[in-house]
């Protein structure tokens, strides 16, 4: 190692940083770097110094050396930076594939919010009859209803389930929506 590495391998990394973060940041905003990448832009920085700080010859000044590596990382940023804003225009462009991707669960969820505004007594015989298949005597053995007040409830929750997608197809679009 010579007199001039020796000035780098001498030099804590935690000193470098310490001493000289706001100079890096300072830099990389005076080259213009937007304050939301700076931090990962000044972390760049630090990393490359570490990398190559026990080479540091001295023939700088250590500022000087960190300016040279936050122009270089400033640089490679703006080309990243291009090519992230590239590929999100080109996807920004693109048709979407799959208009909706969870079309079954939207409409299940839907069905859940509709069923939970009917009143609980036709809510009950509408997912026994409609929902599970039951007929309407088995809903009223189940239930403990005459037949009658069954077939009536189950006839009202049709209707109100009806009124319903239809009020809400008016509104959002689709079932699925």
């Amino acid at each position: 190692m010579s007199a001039a590495q020796a000035v780098g391998a001498q030099l804590s990394f935690e000193t470098l940083y310490r001493e000289n973060f706001e100079f890096v940041v300072r830099s990389a905003r005076r080259l213009g770097v937007q304050p939301a990448w700076m931090d990962d832009v000044a972390q760049e920085v630090f990393v490359v110094a570490s990398r190559k700080l026990a080479d540091f010859e001295g023939r700088s000044k250590i500022r000087t050396w960190l300016f040279s590596i936050t122009i270089r990382v400033v640089q490679s940023h703006r080309r990243w930076s291009r090519r992230h804003d590239r590929r999100k225009d080109a996807l920004a462009r693109e048709p979407s594939r799959v208009d909706d991707p969870y079309p079954r669960a939207r409409a299940a969820n839907t069905l859940v919010t509709l069923l939970q505004n009917l009143p609980e007594k036709y809510q009950t015989v509408f997912i026994l009859g409609e929902l599970e298949g039951m007929t309407s005597a088995e809903i009223a053995a189940g239930l403990g209803l005459n037949p009658n007040t069954t077939y009536s409830r189950l006839r009202e929750a049709r209707k109100q389930m009806a009124a319903a997608v239809a009020k809400h197809r008016a509104t959002e679009g689709s079932l699925s929506a």
